[in-house]
């Protein structure tokens, strides 16, 4: 074999080893556990009419937070009817997935979002029309997270401890 043919042996071999890694380091899986949310399943953010998501998710902090949750996620059903929902107060543990569903029961189109900047970065919105609409995430640290449905004055809070 001369030295061209031997260089370009070489060459191909390179590429197919990194061809390889590329494949194995981008099929390493997340388990839920970088502290951004879930929406249906999927590791982006913001849920969009018709269930996309559009824009990666940012947690508030640059720390990823771990959880340490290991039974079954409670679901917490937002029921929307006109200007009222409910409940107003969900509860949860710091660094536990926090899973949230909500359903409209009237024709209106409802926007969700927190009002805090660690969870800013959630904002649903869902009608009847789309059906309902789950969203994951994980608790923040300890605190009063203010949420509202529609206007910042219709308001409910997530204590998370």
């Amino acid at each position: 074999m001369d030295k061209k043919n031997y260089i370009w042996l070489v060459v191909g071999a390179v590429v197919v080893v990194a061809v390889i890694y590329l494949l194995v380091a981008g099929s390493t899986p997340n388990n839920g556990t970088t502290g951004q949310p879930t929406v249906n399943g999927s590791q982006n953010a913001a849920v969009t009419p018709g269930g996309k998501t559009n824009q990666p998710a940012v947690a508030g902090s640059n720390t990823p937070v771990r959880s340490t949750e290991t039974a079954p996620l409670k679901e917490n059903i937002i029921s929307v009817d006109g200007a009222t929902f409910s409940p107003k107060n969900i509860d949860a543990t710091a660094g536990a997935k926090v899973f949230m569903t909500f359903s409209a029961k009237d024709a209106k189109k409802h926007t969700f979002a927190f009002e805090n900047e660690d969870l800013a970065f959630i904002t649903v919105t869902f009608s009847k029309a789309e059906g309902d609409k789950s969203i994951t995430f994980v608790a923040p640290k300890a605190g009063t997270y203010s949420f509202y449905m529609d206007a910042k004055d219709n308001k409910g809070t997530l204590t998370v401890k």
